[in-house]
């Protein structure tokens, strides 16, 4: 079922997600921040999103984080299909917990915490909402949370470098290597080393 909004006279947003509650609360604090952004529409399920937009354009999703979705689509699989089917769209992902696998891979324009601060929540919002179509700088606050050692390894990773080669280049021990990796996997909220592999190639 897709609830609507009144219209407004800005940008347009539609919001999917499982929880109501949570899709209220960014509703609510969307018109807060902006009376004129019009919510064209709140859905729960991936399929009633894919057949409002089919009919429909809008600015700004904001969308549930899943790991998978209800027809078995991955989630970040779902978000570059909506990517390639709304390239003019700008696509946020929201959940309860700071979980960084597709903000720091770069699928979407941003990501937020809904159990972050509500002056956090309302900053972060208020960027999104203000920022013009891939305009938007993203925050740097949730990339803190791995250290330049992790950042380095995930870089040599990404560019194709072996694990000896990095420890080689770095002159620290394999064993260091692979324990930076491993805790850059546990931080980024991903599953396993073909997670790591879908985020690097992301």
């Amino acid at each position: 079922m897709i609830t609507t909004f009144s219209p407004g006279l800005s940008k347009t947003v539609a919001i999917m997600g499982t929880d109501n509650f949570a899709r209220s609360g960014i509703s609510n604090l969307i018109q807060e921040i902006s009376p004129s952004i019009h919510i064209k529409a709140s859905v729960r399920e991936q399929k009633v999103l894919d057949l409002f937009l089919s009919q429909t354009t809008v600015d700004i999703l904001f969308l549930s984080e899943y790991k998978t979705g209800p027809q078995g689509y991955d989630c970040i699989s779902y978000v570059q299909k909506l990517k390639d089917e709304n390239p003019g769209m700008t696509i946020c992902i929201y959940s309860a917990c700071s979980n960084l696998y597709f903000w720091a891979g770069e699928a979407v324009a941003d990501y937020l915490s809904i159990d972050e601060p509500i002056y956090g929540l309302r900053y972060r919002l208020k960027r999104i909402l203000e920022s013009r179509h891939g305009s938007l700088s993203r925050l740097p606050i949730q990339r803190l949370s791995l250290t330049n050692a992790e950042w380095t390894v995930l870089k040599g990773l990404k560019n194709g470098l072996s694990m000896s080669h990095i420890a080689h280049n770095e002159e620290i021990p394999y064993r260091r290597v692979s324990a930076l990796k491993t805790s850059a996997i546990r931080k980024l909220g991903l599953r396993n080393k073909t997670d790591l592999l879908v985020f690097l190639t992301s």
